[in-house]
């Protein structure tokens, strides 16, 4: 026997990004905008004078400094900050029942992360790491011929990837590789 439950409207998800560099602000927040069933509902910055210009281009009624300002504003957050803060802000993002998207690296040791799984699992609320290079175009056509029989079945890949970034002041030029 089959019972038929009528479907909850999907309302679509309300994001807060957490952090307010560039890439947050000129790479996420569009992507959010494009997206179908979101809509960005709040920035957390640590500066929120600074980012309210941004917030006011981009339609965003919310600039706080605290995630916990975010109940009731946002479903989820994409935590896009220096990686050193990621773990704490994780985890505090899910102990107030939001779902979290987390920039890779997903935290700065192993150690780290077992607080974050372990808040996401507590709160009931999903955790995950984003990783746009899963979907850069060389990955994509890789992906393709692997699916298409093309290369026949792969034993073993590795893959060394990189780019030219010339210092431009970000911090993440300024700061040592073991801080992440």
């Amino acid at each position: 026997m089959q019972v038929e439950r009528p479907v909850d409207e999907f309302r679509g998800v309300r994001w807060a990004i957490v952090g307010s560099g560039e890439f947050a602000i000129d790479w996420l927040a569009p992507g959010i905008a494009a997206a179908g069933g979101a809509t960005l509902t709040a920035i957390v910055s640590r500066d929120p004078d600074r980012v309210a210009p941004a917030a006011s281009r981009l339609g965003v009624r919310t600039v706080t400094s605290s995630i916990g300002d975010l109940r009731g504003v946002a479903d989820a957050v994409h935590i896009a900050t220096p990686n050193h803060l990621h773990a704490q802000q994780a985890v505090e993002a899910a102990g107030h029942g939001l779902h979290v998207l987390v920039e890779k690296p997903m935290a700065m040791t192993v150690d780290q992360c077992r607080p974050m799984v372990a808040a996401a699992s507590a709160a009931g609320v999903l955790l995950a790491v984003g990783s746009c290079m899963a979907w850069a175009p060389p990955v994509d056509q890789a992906v393709s011929l692997i699916r298409s029989g093309a290369i026949g079945v792969p034993l073993h890949a590795a893959v060394w990837a990189g780019f030219d970034s010339p210092p431009a002041g970000l911090w993440r030029q300024e700061r040592a590789t073991s801080e992440g």
